[in-house]
């Protein structure tokens, strides 16, 4: 349906471009052919038709040829006004100065007058295909739009109904798990013996201790004491051994092999 919608959708835009360029030729050659400048042409004719009568019989200095001349330079003046204005003409302004054209023309006699109807029923069909082909696209662009947001509807669903069948297929196979369980625990009286060689797997075998691991507390208090006696004594000594200060007399005489003549206390000056 998608498919064959996208396919009248593009006939109809074809089919619209087509008219539309149908009906700016028309246009263009009812811009060519405008009424307007055939009858000023002819009444041209017509005007240097009565100034050449006139001219036989007075002198360019007389008032009929003045006004004659006066009459035929102003509609000289207004055709090539109308040449001009025709090459800048909307298609609005050519449709609107048809319908004007074709309302004097129903009202007066003219030989042109079939041509001039044919021409303009030509150009009102034209507008009237163009109507109908644009109703009909944009007829086709809402229902294209409709069967979009349902196709977008329709995707969401299925994404929901696919994510709902999958999540019923994991607990129906939960749940069938679980019942054939609970079917062969009651058949064999313990759960734990089914399940042996799936569930269950033991890597060592548990050991039960005979006799405690750990020392008992007087052993360990004793053994703190006699290291806290050997680390005490050996800390002693070294830090005796690395001493260098005097502290006798005895070592000074020894050391700077001189007699001792008196004692100077040593006494701090309180400032």
């Amino acid at each position: 349906a998608n498919i064959e919608l996208n396919r009248q959708l593009h006939e109809t835009e074809l089919n619209l471009m087509a008219a539309k360029s149908s009906r700016d030729n028309l246009y263009q050659r009812l811009a060519r052919t405008n009424p307007l400048i055939g009858m000023l042409e002819q009444e041209i004719v017509d005007s240097e038709s009565r100034l050449a009568l006139l001219r036989a019989s007075y002198t360019d200095k007389h008032s009929k040829i003045r006004a004659e001349l006066r009459k035929l330079s102003r509609l000289q003046q207004k055709r090539a006004q109308l040449l001009e204005l025709q090459q800048s003409l909307t298609p609005d302004q050519i449709n609107q100065l048809w319908q004007r054209i074709a309302n004097e023309t129903q009202a007066q006699a003219s030989t042109n007058q079939p041509l001039l109807l044919s021409q303009f029923e030509k150009l009102q069909d034209a507008d009237e295909q163009i109507a109908a082909l644009s109703n009909e696209l944009n007829l086709l662009k809402q229902k294209a739009k409709y069967l979009s947001e349902k196709r977008n509807v329709f995707t969401r669903l299925e994404k929901q109904l696919t994510a709902l069948e999958r999540n019923y297929k994991v607990k129906a196979n939960i749940y069938d798990q679980l019942l054939e369980r609970f079917e062969m625990a009651k058949v064999t009286g313990q759960l734990g013996r089914f399940e042996d060689p799936d569930k269950l797997k033991v890597i060592d075998k548990p050991s039960i201790p005979t006799q405690p691991l750990n020392w008992p507390w007087w052993l360990n208090m004793v053994i703190g004491l006699i290291l806290g006696i050997i680390l005490g004594l050996s800390t002693t000594a070294g830090l005796m051994l690395l001493d260098s200060r005097i502290y006798q007399l005895e070592q000074l005489k020894q050391t700077s092999n001189s007699q001792i003549l008196a004692e100077i206390p040593n006494f701090h000056t309180m400032r």
